[in-house]
């Protein structure tokens, strides 16, 4: 049963809430969006838009495409020529085209062996095989490709593949590997269909396999997963004017790939005025704090971008744990249906962040699935191969995408604490030497150290020393960088840091505050002790403790 038929039982049945879909991938919601669409349709009342969308758009209009083009050079690093762009309903209308043209029944479409879940039936509706390619940390592995395609000779048609933050795993190749791909590629006479819908998400990612083999790449790249759901607009850029006119235009009449025009209008306004921009960037930011709080929620699993690759642990079979899922009011998407030619998703499941529409719905769903997750005895892990979103002392990320939430040591968070934390005199390392068990916590974006804070088991003063004695940890030294505040950093160090508390044994915890960081502590769950402080060149400051219970979110 698939999630949409989860999702629709689960109405019928049950007197319960509709369950929190975890099961689809989208971007989160945007104020920008609803502003947008608000303006936008106050705007086209007020023009002859009747006459601007009576007619189909067929593969765009010029201001279409050159629209699109502009949008596509954030990612290709040159404006294509508007005659090798079309403008389609979606990626999956895109595809169709693709595999009836170029593959045609009874020839071999290759895929990664974890693959985009519609390609499926769209290759069963054509008469088209599937062949799986095997995957590695960095996405397709080239011997794996080159092999496949020896032993299927001409069969073999075309390649689809998503070189950037994959799905479900959320690989990304590396130049080097796009290099021995595309030689691949070459040696086999192999159309490329290159899926780039996440490409645009991260502030930086390499560039797209398609300028590496742009004789045979047909580049993807849509909106409704980087913009707005309601956007249901993709863009295709072909090798040449020639073959992007041969393989879409006798569609026009016999197939329905063609964007709706009134929808058609309002995208090439909104990325030709910049309001395309606008919104990425608060997908951007708002897709920041989910992952944040996913991190705090879900310490041991790897969070990119907005969605979560999770291994199963050995107490769970798949069916039960979606089952017990829906039961427990949460729709995830399973492994399998992402399979090609193989059971490597019998043991997965994908959690997409973007769905919830607010961080509480967000927040409910996670800690079902933690709790879910925490009734095994076995600590979860990522698939093999991929980086953990807590890392051991010393360790830091390496893809730039990627938010991590691990131990580190006292050294690495010096600079960012000096920076932030200033007209606080700079302290040695080690800064605590009489603290006789402590440990440090860091969260990243990317390679940059975003937030940072110290966990040391201290007592408060004796006067107020208590049950708790000898089992109280203290705060110190939590810093943010300036560009990651208020996007949920310091929330994700902080239940990190009250998880390891608990795991060993903690009843409290204290900090001095400073009093403009208030309204953080409180927020978490702690309270206010006594007056606020004046210590000569410190900023005021008040005591804050709260008991060790679950990490706290409003």
């Amino acid at each position: 049963m698939n999630n949409e038929s989860m999702i629709t039982q689960a109405q019928l049945t049950s007197s319960k809430a509709m369950p929190i879909d975890f099961g689809r991938n989208f971007p989160p919601p945007s104020l920008v969006v609803e502003r947008a669409l608000t303006d936008t349709f106050a705007h086209l009342g007020g023009t002859n838009i009747a006459d601007a969308i009576r007619f189909p758009r067929f593969m765009g209009t010029v201001s279409d495409r050159e629209a699109a083009a502009t949008w596509i050079s954030r990612r290709l690093g040159q404006t294509p020529h508007v005659d090798r762009v079309v403008l389609t309903n979606g990626s999956q209308s895109i595809l169709a085209m693709l595999m009836a043209r170029f593959v045609r029944p009874g020839g071999v479409l290759l895929t990664e062996e974890l693959t985009y879940p519609a390609i499926k039936p769209l290759s069963a509706l054509f008469g088209i095989e599937l062949r799986a390619v095997a995957m590695d940390a960095e996405g397709i592995d080239p011997g794996s490709l080159d092999r496949t395609c020896v032993e299927l000779g001409d069969n073999a048609r075309a390649l689809y593949c998503m070189p950037t933050l994959h799905n479900p795993t959320s690989a990304t190749m590396s130049e080097a590997r796009r290099k021995d791909i595309a030689t691949v590629v070459r040696r086999h006479d192999l159309w490329v269909f290159e899926d780039d819908i996440y490409g645009i998400l991260p502030q930086q990612a390499p560039p797209p396999l398609a300028l590496y083999a742009p004789e045979r790449s047909w580049y993807i790249l849509g909106l409704s997963k980087s913009l707005a759901a309601q956007l249901r607009v993709a863009y295709v850029v072909a090798p040449n004017s020639d073959v992007a006119r041969d393989a879409f235009w006798p569609g026009v009449r016999t197939t329905n790939w063609m964007v709706a025009p009134l929808v058609a209008e309002v995208t090439a306004r909104w990325l030709a005025s910049g309001i395309g921009s606008e919104i990425l960037q608060s997908v951007r930011i708002e897709t920041l704090r989910r992952r944040a709080l996913a991190a705090s929620i879900l310490p041991h699993i790897q969070i990119s971008n907005y969605h979560l690759w999770i291994e199963l642990p050995e107490a769970w079979q798949l069916n039960s744990f979606v089952k017990s899922a829906l039961d427990a009011g949460v729709v995830v998407g399973r492994g399998d249906s992402f399979a090609v030619n193989n059971q490597r998703g019998d043991r997965m499941f994908r959690i997409g962040l973007g769905v919830p529409p607010d961080q509480d719905e967000l927040v409910r769903g996670l800690r079902a699935v933690g709790s879910l997750l925490d009734t095994s005895s076995e600590r979860v892990e990522p698939m093999k191969g991929r980086s953990l979103s807590t890392a051991t002392t010393g360790d830091s990320p390496t893809n730039d995408t990627d938010l991590h939430v691990c131990f580190i040591s006292e050294e690495a968070g010096f600079d960012l604490r000096t920076t932030e934390l200033a007209p606080a005199p700079a302290k040695p390392i080690p800064a605590y030497p009489d603290a006789k068990v402590a440990f440090h916590v860091g969260a990243y974006c990317g390679s940059t150290l975003a937030s940072v804070a110290t966990f040391v088991l201290e007592d408060m003063e004796s006067a107020q020393e208590g049950p708790s004695s000898g089992r109280s940890w203290r705060i110190h030294g939590m810093a943010t960088a300036k560009g990651f505040r208020r996007v949920g950093f310091a929330s994700a160090v902080l239940d990190h840091g009250l998880r390891e508390i608990r795991r060993r044994g903690g009843l409290l915890v204290w900090c001095t505050g400073r009093t403009t960081a208030s309204s953080f502590y409180l927020h978490h769950g702690f309270d206010r002790i006594g007056e606020e402080r004046h210590v000569p060149r410190l900023p005021p400051h008040y005591r804050f403790k709260r008991t060790i219970g679950w990490p706290h979110h409003s």
